[in-house]
């Protein structure tokens, strides 16, 4: 059908760390994200509500998922959503809605990582060669492929993680 669109943006908190697991001869990662949002109702209690979603990332993108994310991490995602059915034991056909995602970006900045796991400080969050984004795609490069991720102004292309020697001061 032309003209239809499948595209999932979300931002939000990592529930776990990545489950890698190998499926024939690819990777698949599974993690949940987190969002949430706060709203006042018509008494004027503020409510806040946070949502659950199932990310799928599957070869270069999961080995990127688990060497980069870890429980706690802020991260924006980029997929499609896809439902997939199965019957249980009990013979009752089952469903589950799912995020497929090619890529992901990491949105914390180097105190936020260090303040929530030590293990942000090893050499897995190092980077070798400095480069424009830390966005992840499905071929395992770094992508510049959504012209909104490409801006110069826009916050989320920052590169996120950061040599050593380099602080997060403005000046």
């Amino acid at each position: 059908m032309a003209g239809s669109l499948n595209k999932v943006i979300l931002i939000g908190r990592l529930g776990q760390n990545p489950e890698v697991r190998e499926v024939g001869a690819s990777k698949v990662a599974n993690f949940s994200i987190a969002t949430d949002e706060s709203y006042t109702d018509r008494s004027g209690n503020k409510v806040e509500k946070t949502e659950w979603h199932r990310i799928v990332m599957w070869n270069k993108a999961a080995e990127n998922a688990e060497s980069y994310l870890k429980k706690g991490s802020l991260v924006y995602i980029e997929g499609k959503l896809e439902t997939r059915s199965w019957e249980n034991d009990a013979g009752e056909k089952r469903y589950s809605t799912e995020i497929k995602s090619f890529s992901f970006q990491m949105l914390d900045n180097k105190n936020d990582q260090s303040q929530r796991n030590d293990s942000y400080s090893s050499q897995s969050f190092t980077q070798k060669e400095p480069t424009a984004q830390n966005t992840f795609s499905k071929e395992g490069a770094h992508s510049n492929e959504n012209p909104i991720e490409s801006s110069s102004n826009n916050p989320m292309t920052e590169n996120v993680v950061k040599d050593e020697n380099e602080d997060d001061l403005p000046f």
